[in-house]
C-alpha cells in the first residue's frame, strides 16, 4: 500500500493542487480532466504548469501513465492501488481494471525460465467491451 501524499512530502503547491484535482478525477484520466477540475475551482493554472507538475509526480511514483497508442496518454493515481492490468474497449473508451493470478504466475514463470528480473510491468488489451459487442 502507498500512503496518501500530503504537503509533508515536499510537493510544492502546485503540485498539491494539481493532486487534488486528480482525487476528483476518475480513476483513468486525461490532463485536460485535471485542468477542467481546477477551472471549476477558480485555480488559474496553465495547461503547460499541469503538464509539469503531472510529469513530477510521474517521477515520485504518485502518477503512472498509461500509452494506449502513439497519441493518447491516460494517467492513473497510484495511492493505495495494487498491482492490477487492463482491458481497453476501441470503440467506446471503457477501461476495465482486472487481476488475475495465472496471468502473474504465468509472466514470474517466463521470467525465470529467460532469467530475467522483472520490476514492474502493464499489461493492456485491447477489444470490444460487452456493451460494444452488441
Amino acid at each position: 500500500m502507498v500512503p496518501r501524499w500530503t504537503r509533508e512530502t515536499h510537493l510544492t503547491d502546485t503540485q498539491v493542487h494539481v493532486l487534488e484535482a486528480i482525487r476528483a478525477c476518475p480513476r483513468h484520466f486525461s490532463p485536460e480532466d485535471i485542468l477542467t477540475v481546477l477551472r471549476r475551482r477558480k485555480i488559474r493554472i496553465s495547461r503547460s504548469t499541469v503538464y509539469r507538475a503531472m510529469e513530477q509526480l510521474i517521477q515520485r511514483g504518485i502518477v503512472k501513465r498509461h500509452c494506449l497508442d502513439q497519441n493518447t496518454f491516460l494517467y492513473e493515481l497510484m495511492e493505495n492501488r495494487h498491482h492490477h492490468d487492463h482491458m481497453v474497449c476501441i470503440r467506446c473508451g471503457t477501461m476495465i481494471e482486472f487481476v488475475h493470478p495465472d496471468i502473474e504466475r504465468r509472466q514470474e514463470e517466463i521470467c525465470r525460465r529467460y532469467r530475467f528480473h522483472a520490476v514492474t510491468h502493464t499489461m493492456f488489451l485491447f477489444g470490444f467491451c460487452a456493451d460494444c459487442q452488441e
